[in-house]
């Protein structure tokens, strides 16, 4: 095997990853068996039978092995040696990507390559950056993360008692609180978008399903620099009037654009008060491509 298939998975999609291999090899089999026979003039009587069990997440079916050794009086014997091999998820995720490699079904991801429309909606794509957040969740976690800790000293000796000394909620509150209500909104499905930026010239957004992930925590791999296989839905291209969408997933995917600029742009004005709080993004424009990642490895 090359060397450059000893991936590390991070993120695997492991029932895709066996449906491909079952379609590309017309199913596959679960088992290799493997006998070895050899004789050698020993005379002696003995039998030794052992077997070795192991499992775990990744583990498809337990590995076992399984040895004996016959010997006779007479002058010869044979000793036969059977073993049963089986595949984890990640080497059979190799196993597809060395099948589809061979193949040539990969395209590798770069701004030349989408200009000359050699990558296309449906095509397996390899591309390899810089993985970051969702830019939207980003962004208001940072902005209620900074209210939480300024409010109660920009608040200080301002809000004065109302009804009975009971304290009211002022406006720099209520903005907290419906931040929260987005970012809650933002996080709670089973899936996250990440974000690949290629050399500053291609974005790619990754639709990610948490359970896939190792310890199912997305955001553990955040800024870190993997390679990136996985199938393209969605192609846009630097000319078209076209973006993703990063609110899709989100009950505010049914606003208009016009609606969302204005939220963007009061937003920004907040976050342009003395505040270091990145620019709030809704959409990612051409070139990029869509991709329903297959794994992230190392």
């Amino acid at each position: 095997m090359k060397s450059n298939n000893l991936n590390i998975p991070i993120y695997l999609n492991q029932q895709v990853v066996f449906d491909l291999l079952a379609i590309l090899e017309d199913g596959f089999s679960k088992f290799r068996a493997v006998k070895t026979q050899a004789v050698d003039s020993e005379s002696k009587s003995s039998e030794v039978g052992g077997s070795i069990t192991a499992s775990n997440l990744l583990s498809l079916l337990g590995v076992s092995l399984s040895s004996k050794l016959g010997k006779s009086s007479k002058n010869d014997s044979t000793q036969e040696f059977s073993e049963e091999r089986v595949h984890t998820p990640a080497s059979l995720f190799s196993k597809l990507k060395t099948t589809l490699e061979e193949q040539s079904e990969i395209n590798f991801l770069s701004l030349e390559a989408l200009q000359k429309d050699e990558i296309r909606t449906g095509d397996f794509v390899e591309l390899e950056g810089v993985l970051r957040k969702n830019p939207m969740v980003n962004t208001i976690e940072t902005f209620v993360k900074v209210f939480e800790a300024f409010i109660p000293l920009i608040d200080q000796g301002q809000t004065k008692p109302k009804n009975n000394g009971r304290k009211q909620p002022n406006e720099n509150e209520m903005i907290l609180e419906q931040m929260k209500a987005v970012l809650n909104d933002l996080t709670r499905s089973k899936s996250v978008d990440l974000i690949v930026d290629l050399d500053n010239k291609v974005k790619a957004v990754l639709s990610c399903n948490l359970e896939y992930f190792n310890e199912q925590d997305a955001y553990e791999i955040i800024d870190g620099k993997f390679k990136v296989l996985g199938k393209v839905i969605r192609v846009v291209k630097s000319e078209s009037e076209e973006s993703i969408n990063l609110l899709r997933k989100t009950s505010f995917g049914i606003f208009n654009t016009d609606v969302m600029s204005d939220l963007v742009g009061n937003f920004n004005v907040l976050s342009g008060n003395g505040m270091n709080i990145p620019d709030l993004i809704t959409e990612i424009e051409g070139p990029s491509i869509q991709v329903i990642p297959i794994a992230i490895y190392a």
